[in-house]
């Protein structure tokens, strides 16, 4: 489904101060496509991300997945709505190290109590699909960075998300992995036919993708010059 976002504002209290991070911001993703968003670092692209994805709110504005705005639900509904139909990849991960690496991809279906014995098989698939099912018994730091993001790949695709967000999923792997993990989250992209919203300072990923929006101070967003560094 669409993403349509509209007037969209986020401000945040500092030590008296208001700082204004978004501002009547006006952005629409399509489905099934793939975006990049770029800028300098503290300008407020993870901030978009996190409303875009339900895990804040703004003070202004609407963000809407085809007629819903989940700006408009309840927590408990914004939950719900974000585990059916959002899937998360973050730049450390976020893994319960306490858990296999099998665990882990299965543990969005296991905290929604969806059958045991599917979860555990849809993860066991899944992990094939990012090349570590020789590596599901494994927990969090017995793997590399780049085994962990792929672990976190295929729980972010878990219960089968029509969007997927992913902030700085390469920033912290060498060139040849985060290369590779490109690779892979843009297969499976295209694979699935879900939207795909990156953030990130990689200008090879803002070039792989299907759309690169540099943000500006206040967030508007502008087409972004793939050839020059973010």
């Amino acid at each position: 489904m669409d993403i349509t976002i509209r007037s969209l504002s986020k401000t945040y209290s500092d030590a008296g101060r208001v700082l204004c991070v978004l501002q009547d911001l006006n952005v629409q993703f399509s489905a099934g496509n793939s975006y990049a968003i770029v800028g300098r670092s503290g300008i407020g692209k993870s901030t978009l991300l996190h409303l875009v994805g339900a895990l804040d709110t703004p003070q202004h504005g609407s963000v809407m997945y085809g007629d819903t705005d989940v700006v408009r639900l309840s927590p408990d509904e914004r939950a719900r709505f974000r585990g059916k139909h959002v899937g998360f990849i973050f730049q450390f991960h976020q893994l319960l190290p306490e858990f296999t690496a099998l665990e882990n991809v299965a543990m969005p279906c296991l905290i929604a109590e969806e059958d045991y014995a599917s979860s555990l098989a849809r993860a066991n698939e899944l992990l094939d699909l990012v090349g570590l099912r020789d590596r599901a018994q494994h927990r969090p730091g017995e793997l590399s960075g780049g085994e962990q993001q792929r672990v976190a790949i295929a729980r972010a695709l878990m219960r089968r998300p029509s969007v997927v967000l992913a902030d700085e999923p390469t920033g912290n792997l060498d060139i040849q992995t985060a290369a590779e993990i490109q690779r892979l989250l843009l297969d499976v992209q295209r694979r699935d036919g879900m939207t795909l919203v990156v953030v990130t300072h990689s200008q090879e990923l803002s070039k792989a993708v299907n759309v690169a929006l540099e943000m500006q101070p206040g967030g508007a967003l502008i087409a972004a010059n793939r050839g020059s560094s973010n």
